[in-house]
C-alpha cells in the first residue's frame, strides 16, 4: 500500500487564485436579492473559510497574517434549553439581538466558526442587500454569535491572498517562524 506522509499543501497559488475568485462574490454579494441567497454566496464563504484555514496551519502566510483578530460586532446566543428538543437542531438558535457586542476573534477561530456553522443568519440591509452573515458553531450556540461582513471578509481573502511568506526560519530559542 503506497501513502503520502505529509498532508501540508504543496503548492498554495492554486488557492490563492480560489480566495480571490471567492473574494469577488463576497465584495459583489450587496447585489443579490436576499429572498433567495445564491448557492455561490454560501458556498464563497464556507469554501473560503476552509482554504484560508488551511493556508495558515500550512504555514503558507506570514505569522504576522496568521495570528491578524478581527474586531466583529457579536450578539450573546438565546439557545435553546440542553433538555430541549430543539437543541441540536440548526437554525433554533435566537441571539440577543438589542444588544451587540464587540469582540475581538482571531481569523483562525472565524475559520472555524464559518466551517463548523450550526446557526447562520444573513444580514440584510434596509434595501434588501445582503451586507454580511450571522455565524454561530455548535460549540459556541451557548455563546455567541458573530456578525461578519462581507466586504471585511473580503479584504481579508485579499490580503491572504497576497501574503506570501519569504522565509522560513527554525531556532531552538523561538521555534519555527514564517514572516
Amino acid at each position: 500500500m503506497k501513502y503520502c506522509k505529509n498532508s501540508n499543501m504543496y503548492e498554495s497559488a492554486p488557492w490563492r487564485t480560489e480566495l480571490r475568485k471567492h473574494a469577488a462574490t463576497m465584495r459583489d454579494a450587496g447585489k443579490w436579492p436576499c429572498e433567495e441567497v445564491p448557492f455561490d454566496l454560501e458556498r464563497s464563504l464556507f469554501y473560503s473559510a476552509v482554504v484560508l484555514r488551511k493556508l495558515i496551519e500550512d504555514r503558507k502566510v506570514t505569522d504576522v497574517f496568521a495570528s491578524k483578530s478581527l474586531d466583529l460586532i457579536s450578539y450573546r446566543s438565546k439557545a435553546p434549553e440542553k433538555s430541549s428538543i430543539w437543541r441540536d437542531a440548526p437554525g433554533h438558535i435566537d441571539f440577543e439581538w438589542e444588544s451587540p457586542q464587540r469582540a475581538v476573534v482571531g481569523i483562525k477561530e472565524l475559520c472555524s466558526q464559518i466551517v463548523h456553522f450550526f446557526a447562520r443568519y444573513w444580514w440584510v440591509e434596509e434595501d434588501g442587500a445582503a451586507c454580511g452573515a450571522i455565524i454561530c458553531s455548535y460549540r459556541k450556540q451557548d455563546d455567541r454569535g458573530f456578525l461578519i461582513e462581507f466586504t471585511v471578509w473580503s479584504e481579508l481573502l485579499l490580503e491572504a491572498a497576497d501574503c506570501w511568506p519569504t522565509s522560513i526560519s527554525s531556532s531552538a530559542e523561538h521555534g519555527r517562524k514564517v514572516e
